[in-house]
């Protein structure tokens, strides 16, 4: 325990001699060192934002106490202040506090219309702490190794992600193959949704039609969370080429069924004898 303690009295030293204050933008001088501040992750309350759900983390101040905690968004994802866009500044009170923020006040952050951020969109955000006396502190002036030890929880920066709840009403019917990376389809093909529940669509895709090896094609079910669009296909086989079944499951956390703008992105991997590998479908409504 003495040494967890001593480590993490180095780390807000070290912060501490590199922190600058309001009146200008040099680094402290050593003979002024104070102890240093950065914000503990203390629970993540959503980081899906949608238009009816907020994204929201719960921090705690570690150090200095703080009195502001500035919130940008950055437009490229790096640590480039220049890049950075303010979106909201939350009070922090017994150096506690709850970071929340909206889709429409991500959106005037960007400079777009509200709902004209597409779902799927990620983005990194950059907290900013301001404490006291007068210093600030972020990833700008905090050495990167500490913000890499899980031991510190570190909040200066988080990511979201952009998604819309799903609704099957209409969503069954043609959509256009936007990517295929199994190679069954051209862009501009079509294949069919044929089901969609509260939770889940069935779909009708490989092997595609024109594959001459191709046989006993079977829908592949999608199940979907309501809340957020995120897919999973759990192992199913969808029929086999030559007399070889292929199985297919997601990979990855990027699949989404997003009813709001008509769009179903997958990761598919494929297995038969061997494993083929994971390949990208797109769709989009017609």
């Amino acid at each position: 325990m003495r040494k967890d303690k001593s480590v993490i009295l180095f780390f807000l030293l070290a912060i501490g001699v590199i922190a600058c204050k309001k009146s200008d933008s040099n680094f402290v001088d050593p003979v002024t060192l104070q102890i240093g501040a950065y914000i503990r992750l203390d629970s993540v309350i959503n980081t899906k934002l949608s238009p009816t759900a907020a994204a929201s983390i719960v921090v705690s101040g570690v150090g200095e106490p703080l009195t502001k905690i500035v919130t940008y968004v950055s437009t490229d994802g790096s640590a480039n202040k220049t890049k950075w866009k303010k979106i909201i500044e939350t009070p922090v009170t017994d150096n506690k506090a709850t970071i929340t923020f909206t889709n429409s006040q991500l959106a005037t952050a960007l400079g777009v219309a509200p709902g004209a951020i597409a779902p799927g969109s990620a983005y990194t955000i950059y907290n900013e702490l301001y404490t006291a006396t007068g210093k600030i502190y972020s990833l700008i002036n905090t050495n990167s190794d500490f913000e890499a030890s899980a031991a510190y929880k570190m909040a200066l920066r988080f990511s979201i992600s952009v998604v819309c709840p799903f609704s099957p009403v209409g969503f069954p019917g043609s959509f256009q193959v936007l990517e295929d990376g199994w190679d069954d389809f051209k862009v501009g093909d079509i294949v069919e949704v044929t089901a969609a529940t509260a939770n889940s669509i069935t779909m009708l895709v490989y092997p595609g039609p024109a594959v001459a090896s191709g046989n006993n094609r079977k829908p592949i079910v999608v199940d979907v969370d309501p809340a957020t669009g995120a897919a999973t296909v759990k192992a199913q086989v969808y029929g086999d080429y030559g007399g070889e079944n292929i199985t297919t499951k997601t990979s990855g956390t990027s699949n989404f069924v997003f009813s709001c703008v008509g769009t179903i992105t997958l990761t598919l991997n494929h297995t038969g004898a061997s494993n083929y590998g994971n390949a990208r479908l797109r769709l989009k409504k017609n």
